[in-house]
């Protein structure tokens, strides 16, 4: 099916449309490059298409609990991110902290201003 592309004034456009079949949805995406970067578009539209595979093959009866937020593929990045669990610091934060200021004290030191 052949689509116009259309100016938007929108950082993102998705449109969908029904296929021949009632089992078929496509989706087309237009959306300003300047603002939203490709490969984020990308985990944008795979997790969209995730969740609406689960909301068509829910039965009536089921809650919007029971969908599952993660992509398979975010499910793998997220265990393999956190497959080694840190080693637990022994003490309060500030105490972390002071310590380690003063085995490094001429290391770099972060401020953050709160604005009101």
């Amino acid at each position: 099916m052949p689509y116009m592309k259309v100016f938007s004034t929108y950082a993102l456009t998705l449109s969908c449309y029904l296929g021949a079949g009632s089992d078929c949805v496509e989706v087309v995406a237009n959306y300003d490059s300047d603002i939203l970067q490709t490969w984020r578009l990308q985990k944008m539209l795979q997790l969209f298409g995730h969740l609406v595979e689960q909301l068509t093959s829910y039965s009536a009866d089921s809650t919007l609990s029971t969908l599952e937020p993660l992509t398979p593929a975010d499910r793998t990045q997220l265990w393999a991110w956190n497959r080694t669990v840190p080693k637990a610091a022994d003490g309060c934060a500030h105490d972390v902290i002071d310590a380690q200021s003063r085995t490094n004290p001429d290391g770099t030191q972060h401020e953050r201003s709160i604005r009101s």
